[in-house]
């Protein structure tokens, strides 16, 4: 972790102009500018494999798209499982990938709120005790203890642009397991939402009577809305044996497919995702030049 956090502060620390979501849509437009074309909401159900080659996929409704490169930064499982199939895999490698674990998920509540929080920091991970190798543990049973670590998020104290004057944003989340005890039901969401605004409440003692906007996101939100497996917010979880080089290489184990995204290395987040977009588009570029 701490690689990782001098990985992002080694050369200076920025932040968009804007929303997030303002980000995938200016990598479209550049794509867009160089001759690319997006397909967006199409489902790609498929990926063609011919000749132990991957050459193209199927999108939902029967269209195809031949390349001479496939690049993949979907659901790792998805991708091998689903949109290839286990016979077409090397012998060992569904079993490799179905013995690795993906990484927790998140419970967050968004907050719209009356004035400007009292915070000198938009980004405040909380730690209410030390001992983290127990919440772990707790987590792993299916569990989220009543004094959890949290995350804190003030997007608009940056970007004033998150909300309307007089108002602004913020975010409260738990790491979460999928499988929680009892189930994802509203009961359990409403009793998150409290321990979440009770522990805030610390930190900013008058936010429940500010609050005038709140919607909540689980697991299986996260999941239904990215396609990853168990809604995982990292890839593969980060431990010893699935970090860094022993996270599964960019190069897939069939011809002609690669792999980007935080399933591969380096890891988790957006930088390290977008770096793992870069490091792979320069390595199939390099791959098609000495081809021809």
């Amino acid at each position: 972790m701490a690689s990782l956090e001098m990985s992002y502060l080694q050369e200076g620390v920025a932040v968009l102009q804007g929303k997030m979501e303002d980000l995938p849509l200016l990598l479209a437009e550049n794509l867009t500018q160089r001759g690319g074309t997006l397909y967006p909401r199409h489902e790609v159900k498929k990926i063609i494999v011919t000749g132990g080659k991957a050459i193209g996929v199927q999108i939902k409704g029967g269209q195809t798209a031949t390349a001479r490169a496939v690049i993949s930064n979907a659901d790792a499982t998805t991708t091998f499982l689903q949109m290839i199939g286990e016979d077409s895999l090397p012998p060992g490698w569904s079993k490799r990938l179905k013995g690795m674990r993906p990484s927790f998920s998140y419970f967050i509540t968004y907050l719209g709120v009356e004035g400007q929080p009292a915070l000198s920091c938009s980004n405040n991970e909380v730690f209410p005790q030390y001992d983290l190798e127990q919440e772990y543990r707790s987590l792993a049973a299916g569990e989220i203890p009543a004094a959890s670590s949290y995350y804190l998020l003030a997007p608009s104290l940056v970007n004033p642009s998150h909300a309307p004057q007089g108002y602004s944003t913020l975010c409260l989340s738990y790491k979460a397991p999928y499988h929680l005890t009892g189930g994802w039901d509203e009961g359990a969401k409403k009793t998150l939402v409290e321990q979440l605004l009770s522990q805030a409440a610390d930190m900013l003692p008058d936010l429940r009577r500010r609050v005038v906007v709140q919607v909540s996101s689980t697991p299986l939100t996260i999941e239904r809305m990215t396609g990853n497996r168990w809604g995982a917010a990292y890839g593969w979880a980060q431990i010893p044996r699935q970090a860094g080089l022993y996270r599964l290489s960019r190069v897939a184990p069939i011809a002609g497919l690669y792999l980007a995204g935080h399933w591969t290395a380096p890891g988790g987040g957006v930088a390290a995702a977008m770096a793992s977009g870069e490091i792979t588009a320069e390595l199939i570029g390099n791959r098609l030049r000495e081809e021809q």
